[in-house]
């Protein structure tokens, strides 16, 4: 029996793009697991690969609500038939516009169940740093089942200084978690930075730290400062004037002793945490200090935290390179967030990577993550890099395409292992280089059947099909192009 949580198939029906479509992502004979499994979802644009992502998130917040009678957003619009596994234990969850039904399958047994017996993914984890991601926004999640790691600060707005805020926040909530410091001291290596990790509140109200405040009707008269020769009430002050006075006492005990520090370190106008990998203890205080300090962010007292490394010198996060910058929240945030059994979805991580880091993404992923092996990552991409070279037993590539009708269809390759670069782009992504083998080799069994005086069309029609949809991506000008044009045109493809 393998342990973990591993997606098995997925049928959609009466959706907006995708129409009694179904893809399979089982796996084959896998008997213990070392690493995490990891699916990879490519296809052109417009093919729905990060509304696939999407449908998936909605399906397993959907399933949850329901199983823990919450309320819903919304009810989803659309038909689907999911199956995954569980430590050995299928299930199955299916919806129609009629009815809902669950069942589980134990040992070749099926049985119809309740939705309080479906056993669902510990953790839902979605990624991107992609301005168009699909993901559903979610702040503040009541539940936790639910991350959104991504640039969106609502559900129609984005800002990049959104990341940090959030993976800040995750970070900070699970810093005890086990193994947690020993990865990210692994991720900091891995981008030759030394294991060191700082957050940075700025104080933006310097008047408040280098004052002596000594009661709350003082810190209310400040507040009230702020409001003078201004004609909208400012943000903070509408969070202030929301606080209870026994909310105000603390924050007020907070900022005198922020005070002390401030002046007692020459008015330096910041306030930074250093994270300590050797006593998960020493962190304790951050983590005490955390609500506070986000009180006064929210009350406008403090800057929005930042990430702090250190290369030689310490420098913000921002300040690195956009690959650096990429890699480094991505990871903190899916470190902080995971947990055993968890699904991560990962919408185009290629954006700013060098090529030499988006060859060793997945491997990296399955070396941070090692201690997750029953976890499940789902990936979509653009980037051959990142397809070669897999993993055979614990990674697969599945490929969105359509049919002549126009129909979502899915393939599924299970070795890329040792596939150049002009292999991967022909054979999985349909883009030839100039004068590819392989296509001229896809030719070539082409013209070796119309030669004949009677041709076998529909022996060939999988390969004229084929042809026909890399002509696509060819260059006008080349006249291979052209003739697979008239040959597929001919015999009507």
């Amino acid at each position: 029996m393998v342990k973990g949580f591993m997606l098995k198939e997925v049928y959609i029906n009466n959706h907006s793009i995708f129409n009694d479509f179904k893809t399979n992502f089982t796996y084959e004979d896998i008997k213990d697991i070392k690493y995490p499994l990891t699916t990879l979802l490519i296809g052109p644009n417009g093919f729905g690969k990060s509304f696939f992502l999407r449908i998936i998130v909605d399906i397993f917040r959907e399933l949850y609500a329901i199983k823990h009678k919450e309320k819903r957003i919304s009810s989803l619009n659309f038909d689907y038939d999911i199956s995954y596994e569980i430590d050995g234990v299928f299930y199955f969850a299916l919806k129609s516009k009629r009815k809902r039904e669950w069942f589980k399958k134990d040992f070749h047994i099926v049985e119809k169940i309740k939705i309080e017996d479906l056993m669902l993914p510990n953790k839902i984890t979605a990624v991107s740093s992609i301005l168009t991601d699909r993901f559903p926004f979610s702040k503040n999640e009541v539940n936790n089942y639910y991350d959104y790691l991504g640039i969106k600060t609502t559900a129609i707005s984005t800002s990049t200084k959104a990341l940090p805020r959030k993976v800040v926040d995750i970070l900070i909530k699970n810093i005890d978690k086990g193994g947690l410091l020993k990865n990210i001291s692994k991720l900091l290596g891995f981008l030759y930075y030394d294991e060191f990790l700082g957050i940075k509140y700025s104080i933006r109200r310097t008047k408040v730290f280098g004052m002596e405040i000594n009661s709350v009707d003082e810190l209310d008269n400040i507040f009230n400062s702020f409001k003078e020769k201004r004609k909208t009430m400012p943000m903070g002050n509408i969070k202030y004037e929301g606080l209870d006075y026994i909310r105000k006492k603390e924050m007020l005990k907070f900022i005198q002793e922020k005070a002390w520090e401030y002046n007692a370190n020459g008015n330096q106008k910041e306030i930074v945490y250093q994270l300590s990998f050797n006593d998960v203890n020493d962190n304790f205080k951050l983590q005490n200090d955390y609500p506070l300090l986000e009180l006064l962010r929210a009350t406008d007292l403090l800057s929005a935290p930042s990430i702090e490394v250190k290369n030689k010198e310490q420098f913000d996060l921002f300040n690195a390179s956009s690959g650096e910058l990429n890699i480094l929240f991505n990871f903190l945030g899916m470190l902080s967030s995971i947990q055993p059994n968890s699904l991560v979805l990962i919408d185009e991580p290629e954006v700013s990577l060098h090529p030499n880091w988006l060859m060793k993404y997945i491997h990296l992923l399955k070396d941070i993550f090692k201690e997750y092996s029953s976890s499940y990552f789902l990936i979509s991409t653009h980037s051959h890099f990142l397809v070669s070279d897999l993993d055979n037993e614990t990674s697969k590539v599945i490929s969105l395409n359509k049919d002549s009708k126009g129909n979502f269809t899915s393939e599924q390759f299970s070795n890329t292992y040792g596939k150049s670069a002009e292999d991967i782009l022909y054979e999985i992504f349909n883009v030839p280089t100039t004068r590819n083998y392989y296509l001229a080799v896809e030719f070539a069994k082409v013209s070796k059947e119309l030669e004949k005086t009677n041709p076998n069309i529909e022996k060939i029609r999988d390969n004229l099909l084929n042809l026909k949809n890399i002509s696509q991506n060819m260059k006008e000008e080349d006249p291979l192009k052209s003739l697979i044009i008239k040959i597929v045109t001919k015999y009507k493809i």
